[in-house]
């Protein structure tokens, strides 16, 4: 089965104002985001954007590999059905990637210090009732964009223990529920502070991820690099090569060779 062609869309970006923040994340297995703060605008529902693309295609990809497999083998209608599964197989992980893109390069943009959780993702998968939801997630990608992403912009991506209880730790009197289960999605501390489950990992990961004595970098410092497109350039367009004018270079003069 050979992959099907693709293309690439170049692109550049504007030089950008960063914030200094620090994020606390817990990426859920309904890919669903949990913000300290308002959710910068231009992103859509994380839910519903993995539900119309890597978890909407699930039906029809099991339809393409049961046509697959009642096609004779050798023949033009197997190699065919062979296509389609593999266009499909290419349509859900393009999704699913730029997806993650999207999510990935927000924070980035928003965010000078990142923190994620180091999760026991065998010991996960082997859970069959979510092993689909967590494959679909892209855990193990979506920290790896974040980490070459966050060492373009010198920023910092800080990993937390996976023994850290992040979610059974109440943030407010630092009490540790050690009756948690996965079934509680509500975490309820004996000193009246009740929140979401994945919200309170999310709050406990930025809290730990932030000592009193920080020192936050400036926007546009020299350590701090500003965002660039694909060829390192500021902003986006075309750049003229070697010898050749730009429209920046309108209304100058121009010196030509004297006639021989």
């Amino acid at each position: 089965m050979s992959r099907p062609p693709s293309w690439t869309l170049g692109c550049g970006t504007h030089p950008l104002t960063l914030q200094p923040k620090t994020a606390g994340w817990e990426w859920a297995a309904a890919c669903q985001r949990f913000w300290l703060r308002p959710p910068p605008t231009g992103l859509g529902s994380p839910a519903s954007t993995m539900r119309q693309g890597a978890g909407h295609g699930v039906k029809q990809q099991r339809r393409l590999s049961n046509s697959l497999s009642r096609k004779k083998k050798g023949s033009q209608n197997r190699t065919d059905a062979a296509a389609r599964l593999g266009r499909h197989h290419h349509r859900v992980a393009t999704v699913r990637r730029h997806f993650l893109h999207q999510v990935s390069g927000e924070l980035v943009r928003t965010h000078d210090r990142i923190v994620v959780e180091n999760l026991n993702m065998v010991g996960m998968l082997a859970n069959h009732r979510l092993a689909r939801a967590i494959s679909d997630a892209g855990w193990a990608e979506f920290a790896r964009m974040l980490r070459y992403k966050q060492a373009w912009r010198h920023g910092q991506l800080v990993e937390a223990d996976r023994w850290y209880p992040s979610t059974r730790l109440c943030p407010q009197c630092g009490v540790i529920d050690g009756a948690m289960t996965l079934v509680d999605r509500v975490f309820t501390c004996g000193c009246g502070h009740s929140a979401d489950r994945d919200t309170n990992a999310a709050t406990n990961l930025a809290r730990w991820a932030t000592p009193t004595t920080i020192t936050f970098l400036e926007p546009r410092t020299p350590s701090r690099r500003p965002a660039t497109n694909a060829c390192r350039r500021d902003g986006s367009g075309q750049h003229p090569h070697v010898g050749e004018t730009s429209p920046d270079d309108a209304g100058t003069d121009v010196h030509t060779a004297p006639a021989a």
